[in-house]
């Protein structure tokens, strides 16, 4: 039993993953669990609101197709600075006008997908499809006893920049072995020093701070979190 609504409203508008179409780019089979554990989900089009709904627990951003505007990046930037929790879903590719968001949260995406050839080992022809296993998980309340293998098809990495405001942690990464991959997937992909980034790699990280907000003019202090992850795909219908 919860002791308050939680309400997760994800962003659309921008050709973002849907939280209730059955596409196999969708997610409407992780939202049917987001529902089985009690959590309410809206979408929301930023373009008519001027603000994100002061009830939300927690925003998506689940891989945007087409640019944002300056306005709705700004609503986004303001629930963020307000102490507003974040998932955001990137997969490699453009940022499609978040670049700011990215510098407001100390990160920068590599350009390029993760080459993972240890899934050959187990069958997987990809390599674009990277495997993190139990060793893989940084400490964190998200991976605490987790131990499961995981698949992140198509992923990309992100760099963790020096900020002032976030303690920041990653807690998916994968192994020595992998590396970005700059040039075309095309043929047999490998290595190339001083054009690729070789692992390990960061696919996921946790944002975390302490932030003072105002709750019916009486300042409160409130913990502030958020998830990046460099992929998507692992929640889509295909995958999930």
């Amino acid at each position: 039993a919860r002791n308050q609504e939680r309400w997760v409203a994800f962003v659309e508008g921008h050709g973002e993953r849907n939280a209730f179409r059955e596409a196999n780019h969708d997610l409407s089979e992780w939202v049917k669990q987001l529902f089985n554990q009690g959590y309410h989900v809206q979408p929301i089009n930023l373009s008519e609101t001027q603000a994100i709904p002061d009830n939300t627990s927690i925003l998506v951003i689940a891989g945007p197709r087409i640019d944002y505007l300056p306005g709705e990046l700004e609503i986004i930037i303001n629930y963020i600075n307000a102490g507003g929790n974040l998932l955001w879903l990137h997969d490699p590719g453009s940022l499609h006008k978040l670049d700011s968001l990215a510098e407001q949260l100390s990160i920068r995406f590599y350009p390029g997908a993760i080459i993972d050839y240890a899934g050959q080992l187990i069958g997987i022809n990809d390599p674009t499809i990277s495997l993190v296993t139990g060793s893989l998980y940084a400490p964190h309340a998200i991976t605490d006893n987790f131990e499961f293998t995981t698949l992140f098809p198509m992923a990309g990495a992100i760099e963790i920049l020096e900020s002032d405001d976030w303690v920041t942690n990653p807690i998916l990464t994968t192994g020595d072995h992998t590396w970005i991959e700059t040039g075309k997937l095309e043929g047999a992909v490998e290595f190339n020093e001083g054009e690729d980034t070789q692992g390990p790699l960061t696919l996921g990280v946790s944002l975390e701070r302490e932030i003072e907000t105002q709750n019916n003019d009486e300042a409160v202090t409130k913990q502030q979190r958020i998830i990046i992850t460099a992929d998507g795909d692992f929640l889509s219908n295909t995958y999930l």
